[in-house]
This record gives C-alpha cells, structure tokens and sequence, in this order.
C-alpha cells in the first residue's frame, strides 16, 4: 500500500529527527529505569487521580481572554484568535518553574473560524506532533467539513507546538519527550486548557462543543472525553492510543526482551492518569466515533482497535494511511448522523 510506505519511510525521518532533538534516556542501568518509573507511578497515578476526572484535571475560573482578529478570512469566513494564561499549574514545582520559563508557552493559543459569539455548535480541532501551525492547520484538518455541518471551528495548538513552541527548538517540541513525568504534566496542561475552551465557547453561547483530533491530537481527544462531561461528541482519527504500546513498536526500550516488556509494563502504569486506555470516558459511547487507517504504520490500526475495546465506541476503518489519508471523507461520513442530530437541536 503506498499509504504504508509513506508512513514507513517518515516514520523512520521523524524518529531520526526526534532523537537528535531530545536526545536518548541515559545510558543507565534497568533497575534505576524501573525505580524511576516506579516513582513517578507512585507520584501520579493514584487510583483518584486515575479514577477522578475533576481531582485531576480541575477547571477553576476563568482567566480573561485576548482575542485577535485575523486579517484574512478562511473561505470567507472571519476568523479571530484567542489567547488566555490558564489557571492550571503543574503538580511537580520544578516542573512548574520549567512551565514558567518558557514565555512562548504561558498562553493556550486557538484560532477560532467563525464568531466566537454565533450561538452555533462548535468543533474543537487537534493537530498532530510536529503540527499546531494555524495557517498550516486550516490545510491539514478537515475544517471546511466541519463548518458545512453548521459548526464554528476551534483549531488548537498543543503545548509546546505551533506558535507556543520556542524558536530555539528547531528539531523537535518538548513534548512529548523521553521524561514520562513530563509528559504527564503536559498532557494535563493540555486537558485543562480544552475543558477551559469549552467553557469558553458554551459562555459565548454555543449550544454543544464536540473534539475532533488526528494521531497525538486523537490521544489527546480521546483523553478529553474521560475528563469533560459536557462533551456531545469525540472523533479521535488515526489515534495515538498509549505512549508505551508506542514505544514498544518502535523499538524504544533498550535491553534484553524480557527487560523491554517490564519497562512496558511500568510506563504503562506511569502514565495511567493521562492514559484513555486506563481511565474511563465520562461521555456516553455513543457519543464517540474513532476513525482508522488500514495503511497507517505511525500510529498504526491497533491504537484504535485498543482504544475502540475500551471504551466500547464504534470503530470505523478507511484504506488510507497516516500521511495520506485516503478515504477521510466517506469515514467522516460514519460520524454525519450524530452531527445532524447535534446542529438539529
């Protein structure tokens, strides 16, 4: 399949790529690897934090919100920028301090196509790694079919991505990186400052918010539905599904194999708190639709298939690949009737 060789072939330039610009874990020994995991287990993944969507990801109030006009329009229509500093700060102070200083990340970043007071429903977009560029995006994501369906369109930039990601990270963003506590109060940020969007758009009047992600935008969405209740919709697509199924697949873990499936194990329970295969959704199944494709060898099918088993949501497949998405439209197509229910209302 063409979409797979694609895949394969920018599989290995990202790897390559990544691993100059964050480096490899150091060269220690695997008992301090499993100490360290063990640690940081111990730190954050407590059956509340897993279990709790509001001990975990608490949403306070709301921080005032810049909003920039775009000078041009997309398709027409006029779109604005909205910049805030969320109220969330990171369990770990030193992480907290590594938050702090780096100024090009302070703000949650969205480009919002449409008026953020048009009392339509509103779809809120994740890119994937390496993404968050909003002119970029506006290409990549499938806005123009959202919008036909009668929403406004949130595109969002991730932590340390696009406009938030500091000049001198030339080859890669921080995150994610080879620091599972990192990741972690990373991808907490990144939760937080959604359900703070959602607040945002429901104060401006809009009738239903749903999330839309692609690869570790579909991660990230699908985390989403296990820490936002008032979600109407989900649609993770060629979903990133668990950081050490990840790295087990692409050959991540040093030793021998049964020293490999241990460090598995144990980043696996490291990262249970921002895991969606280890927390559970707190919007009804129906109302998540995860899109795979059959060629995709980044984040590859069974992410989906691991993420469609635990949560009960319907699965639907299309021939494409990660990069060249072959088939996204008639798959988009699978999530139609739940759409027109939601505009309906």
């Amino acid at each position: 399949m063409v979409g797979a060789a694609v895949d394969r072939a920018m599989s290995a330039t990202m790897g390559a790529r990544v691993r100059r610009g964050q480096g490899r874990l150091p060269s220690l020994d695997h008992g301090w690897r499993l100490r360290k995991l063990a640690e940081i287990a111990e730190t954050y993944a407590t059956d509340a934090n897993v279990r709790e969507h509001e001990t975990f990801f608490p949403t306070g109030a709301l921080r005032a919100v810049r909003e920039e006009p775009v000078a041009r329009r997309f398709a027409g229509v006029p779109m604005v920028d909205l910049r805030w500093t969320s109220g969330a700060r990171a369990i770990d102070p030193t992480i907290q301090a590594r938050f702090e200083r780096d100024t090009h990340n302070r703000e949650a970043r969205v480009r919002w196509v449409g008026a953020p007071s048009s009392g339509r429903p509103v779809m809120i977009l994740i890119h994937g790694y390496l993404g968050g560029d909003p002119d970029w995006e506006l290409r990549l994501l499938p806005v123009l079919q959202w919008r036909s369906w009668g929403f406004d369109v949130a595109v969002v930039s991730l932590p340390f991505h696009g406009p938030r990601r500091a000049p001198s990270d030339k080859v890669a963003p921080k995150f994610p990186s080879v620091d599972p506590a990192w990741n972690i109060e990373s991808f907490r940020l990144a939760i937080i400052e959604l359900r703070e969007l959602v607040a945002i758009a429901k104060d401006r009047g809009a009738p239903s918010v749903g999330v839309f992600g692609m690869s570790l935008g579909g991660y990230t969405s699908a985390l989403l539905a296990t820490a936002e209740p008032s979600l109407s919709l989900c649609v993770p697509m060629i979903p990133l599904a668990s950081l050490a199924d990840f790295s087990r697949a692409h050959k991540r873990f040093p030793g021998e194999p049964h020293e490999r499936e241990e460090l598995h194990a144990a980043l696996d329970r490291a990262m249970a708190p921002v895991s969606p295969v280890h927390r559970r959704p707190v919007i009804d199944r129906e109302r998540i639709v995860i899109l795979s494709a059959e060629g995709d060898r980044i984040t590859h099918p069974l992410h989906a298939h691991r993420l469609a088993e635990h949560t009960g949501a319907k699965h639907v497949t299309f021939a494409g690949g990660h990069l060249l998405q072959f088939g996204r439209r008639s798959a988009l197509a699978a999530v139609e009737p739940i759409v027109r229910a939601l505009v309906a209302r």
